[in-house]
């Protein structure tokens, strides 16, 4: 896993109940519920924390609209721009490792300090992240993109025997990976229905990327697959499925820890389930996935 540095944190606030502006704080703690003194604390945990920039402030300013940090709602102000980070991306902050879950849409306290901020900030008002990983933020400390990059499964000359070499399974397939039209892998005969055999591609394919072409230590397994979206296109007189699919993953190591710590546990009074389920949850990475399939000569 690679890691370098965005930046820094400017301010740090929570929102209490009845409260209506922020308040800072010099240190924030945060469990996998969120920040433990906020009053969103344990409402969502996809949303637990609200991550800002000092660039919104900035575009606000310059058309005159003075406002304060914590105004937008934010836990955390950042001294980076935070356009770049993507769904699943992880930054370390301290001992703390957060998530990025979504971004965050313009709501109608924004309008009330100012008409113009909505259309201002529509695509800077901040990200949500969810707790990984809990323990202290300060005021000043050093936020670390840890970077999980997945390399693109290498061309082979023949597709159908490398998948039954490696996985023991014989599909009636050839061309490439599926990453794009011009290395889509190409169906022949299949017998199951086109779903389940994308499916079963999906996890295939992210395995290769995800466990087999990584170094031990890098390496992730408990593969989830859940189809995004589906289309399909004809480009000169050749037929394709493009399928976009979810993937969820926990490094295998962490993985081992939670069977072992399952196993051992299971069935004892003081064993929390539930938690242990939720910080399953918690560790797994997000990835989003497109495969190309050649459909033109495709008999089920």
């Amino acid at each position: 896993m690679k890691s370098k540095s965005l930046g820094n944190i400017v301010s740090l606030f929570i929102s209490k109940k009845d409260i209506k502006k922020h308040i800072e704080q010099n240190e924030l703690v945060v469990d996998k519920n969120g920040v433990t003194t906020d009053k969103f604390y344990a409402k969502n945990i996809q949303r637990s924390i609200l991550i800002c920039s000092i660039d919104g402030y900035e575009i606000a300013r310059e058309q005159n609209i003075d406002i304060d940090y914590g105004s937008l709602g934010e836990n955390i102000v950042v001294d980076f721009d935070i356009s770049g980070l993507q769904l699943s991306d992880r930054i370390q902050i301290g001992e703390v490792e957060l998530e990025i879950t979504q971004k965050c849409t313009i709501c109608e306290s924004l309008a009330k300090i100012n008409p113009k901020l909505p259309t201002l900030l529509k695509d800077d008002r901040g990200i949500f992240a969810k707790v990984i990983k809990g323990g202290t933020i300060k005021k000043g400390d050093e936020v670390i993109q840890n970077i999980v990059k997945f390399e693109k499964a290498q061309d082979v000359e023949d597709i159908r025997e490398t998948i039954r070499d490696i996985f023991d399974l014989d599909l009636d397939i050839s061309g490439g990976w599926g990453y794009n039209q011009q290395s889509a892998l190409k169906i022949r005969k299949i017998e199951s229905s086109f779903e389940q055999f994308a499916h079963t591609f999906a996890i295939i394919r992210s395995n290769v990327e995800m466990n087999i072409m990584q170094e031990e230590a890098n390496r992730y397994s408990g593969l989830n697959v859940h189809v995004e979206n589906q289309e399909k296109i004809t480009k000169n007189k050749i037929d394709y499925k493009v399928v976009s699919f979810k993937i969820t993953a926990t490094a295998t190591k962490q993985n081992k820890e939670f069977i072992k710590e399952y196993k051992e546990n299971y069935g004892k009074e003081n064993f929390d389930i539930q938690e242990h389920f939720q910080k399953r949850k918690n560790s797994e990475i997000t990835r989003i996935i497109e495969c190309w399939f050649d459909t033109t000569s495709m008999i089920i």
